[in-house]
C-alpha cells in the first residue's frame, strides 16, 4: 500500500511539472518565436563581424561595437562577439550616408 501511495505522489509530481512546463512555454512564446526568426533568417543572410561592418562604413571596431550596444545598429551576439546582418548594414549604411 505504502509503495502504491509513492508511485502515484510521484505521477502527481511529474503531471505538476509537466503542466509548469507547458505554462512557460506558453507565456514566453513570443520570446521563442521571435528567437526561431532569428535563426531562420541567419541562415539565409550574410553574417558580418564587427570588423567586416567596420571596414564596410570605414569606423573602427570598437564603434561598431558601440553602436550595437546602444542600438543604433542592429546585432546579435554569437557569445561574446557581436554579429550583423548584412540587410541591416546596409539600411545603416543608406541612413549613415544620408545623416553625413
Amino acid at each position: 500500500m505504502v509503495l502504491l501511495d509513492k508511485q502515484q505522489s510521484s505521477c502527481y509530481k511529474y503531471k505538476q511539472r509537466i503542466f509548469l512546463f507547458m505554462f512557460i512555454i506558453v507565456l514566453f512564446e513570443g520570446n521563442v518565436m521571435e528567437k526561431e526568426r532569428i535563426i531562420r533568417s541567419t541562415r539565409k543572410e550574410k553574417i558580418l563581424t564587427s570588423k567586416d561592418v567596420a571596414l564596410r562604413l570605414g569606423i573602427s571596431p570598437d564603434t561598431v561595437n558601440e553602436f550595437a550596444r546602444k542600438k543604433i545598429l542592429r546585432g546579435f551576439k554569437k557569445g561574446r562577439q557581436w554579429r550583423f546582418r548584412l540587410h541591416d548594414v546596409a539600411l545603416f549604411e543608406k541612413t549613415f550616408k544620408k545623416v553625413a
